[in-house]
């Protein structure tokens, strides 16, 4: 149909531009101008490094809306800390770290170069990465839209289906950030979301 080679045209485009696009790029491209339009991209996210395993744990077992525990606040570090040898162990299989901020950034890029050029109207886009687990957190991916002054701001979960649990607990930890200060409740950034897309057009 002509919805899906339409699909398949944009993926190609995507496919293209990681191709083509060194990994210096994309930072070199990133912040050039003030963006009007910011696209926060949701994920888990994962350790880059072995150091980083501890408290990637931490924060997902200290989660609530992900794994609800009784005693959390006191449950929740004992098993990060028990967990932590094994996991590491898990992570120095592939390298000693998860690659998703990599190629987080890698479709970022894509995404916000695709947007420049079909809607130069709504642009320059850019594109955070929020992650609930690992840094960039979301709450720091939120500072920095706030301070690079976006005028609109989409959080986009990067799950394709929704789950309260991935999905609604990062746009839990957005709508718990920004009512913290005065400064974030007054901002005029409007924002909208897209929670799921196994069918977004």
């Amino acid at each position: 149909t002509c919805e899906r080679d339409n699909q398949r045209m944009m993926l190609q485009r995507l496919i293209s531009s990681f191709r083509t696009n060194s990994y210096s790029r994309l930072f070199s491209t990133q912040g050039n101008k003030s963006p009007k339009t910011g696209i926060l991209m949701l994920n888990l996210g994962g350790p880059e490094t072995q150091e980083d395993v501890h408290d990637f744990l931490l924060r997902l077992f200290l989660d609530k809306d992900l794994i609800p525990l009784p005693a959390q606040s006191k449950l929740a570090p004992w098993i990060a800390k028990r967990r932590t040898p094994r996991i590491k162990e898990q992570y120095l299989k592939i390298g000693g770290g998860s690659p998703i901020r990599m190629w987080t950034e890698r479709q970022g890029q894509g995404m916000v170069d695709i947007l420049n050029q079909v809607s130069p109207e709504t642009g320059p886009h850019k594109f955070y990465i929020g992650f609930r687990y690992a840094h960039p957190l979301t709450e720091d991916a939120i500072e920095e839209m706030y301070r690079d002054g976006v005028e609109r701001a989409i959080a986009f979960t990067q799950y394709p289906q929704y789950s309260c649990s991935t999905t609604g607990s990062s746009l839990n930890a957005i709508y718990r950030h920004l009512g913290k200060t005065d400064r974030l409740k007054s901002s005029s950034i409007t924002w909208s979301t897209i929670d799921r897309w196994p069918v977004h057009k």
